[in-house]
């Protein structure tokens, strides 16, 4: 799957994941962070610390500005 198609499934399944639903996107998009702007990779790593400590809300907030990092970068939308 591509980045885009990972960002896009996080997207559509990020209200209703659950903390180990959310690990799921973690770990598919770690697997292609070499292709993250730092800015969004920072959020991504942000996430994962919040993952860690089970603090399911901050990790969809992390990821959610993931998905705003990544469009405003590939499709310039603010």
């Amino acid at each position: 799957m591509s980045l885009e198609e990972r960002i896009a499934a996080l997207e559509a399944d990020l209200d209703q994941a659950g903390l180990g639903g959310l690990g799921h996107h973690l770990e598919a998009l770690e697997a292609k962070r070499a292709l993250f702007h730092p800015e969004a990779l920072a959020y991504l790593e942000r996430a994962r610390g919040e993952w860690g400590m089970g603090q399911v809300e901050q990790v969809r907030n992390s990821l959610r500005e993931v998905v705003d990092a990544y469009r405003r970068l590939h499709f310039g939308c603010p």
